[in-house]
């Protein structure tokens, strides 16, 4: 196969365009990146931020309605008993380690403590 000198010159012209054409599109591409990146930055905050106000949301519905005879939602039942659970875990593992819980705060307490040093209150009478 013989190349003249126009035949190059039209391999390199393509060659050229489809390296001009690459560098545009690639710079469009960066933009957008860079263009979109922020904002996607942005997004994952604000979800962020959402999940926080739900989950604070929740603990302070339970707080309020822990007590309700009948409550509305079945998750309150099984917060209350997985609350339970924990709370006899923490009983257990206090005792092996030769502690108390504090009834507050749920704080390991060196047993004989009159007032939990976590958070004041008064653990026996």
């Amino acid at each position: 196969m013989n190349f003249d000198s126009s035949d190059l010159r039209n391999m390199a012209e393509k060659a050229c365009d489809t390296m001009v054409e690459m560098g545009k599109n690639l710079r469009e591409t960066t933009k957008t990146v860079i263009d979109v990146t922020p904002l996607t930055l942005k997004l994952k905050e604000k979800e962020s931020y959402l999940e926080k106000q739900y989950f604070e949301l929740g603990i302070l519905y339970y707080q309020e309605h822990e007590h309700d005879e009948n409550p509305e939602f079945e998750q309150m039942g099984r917060i209350s008993a997985i609350r339970e659970e924990i709370k006899e875990v923490r009983r257990q593992i206090a005792e092996v380690r030769g502690k108390e819980t504090c009834p507050g705060c749920g704080e390991f307490v060196e047993k004989g403590h009159i007032f939990c040093p976590h958070c004041g209150m008064k653990i026996k009478l």
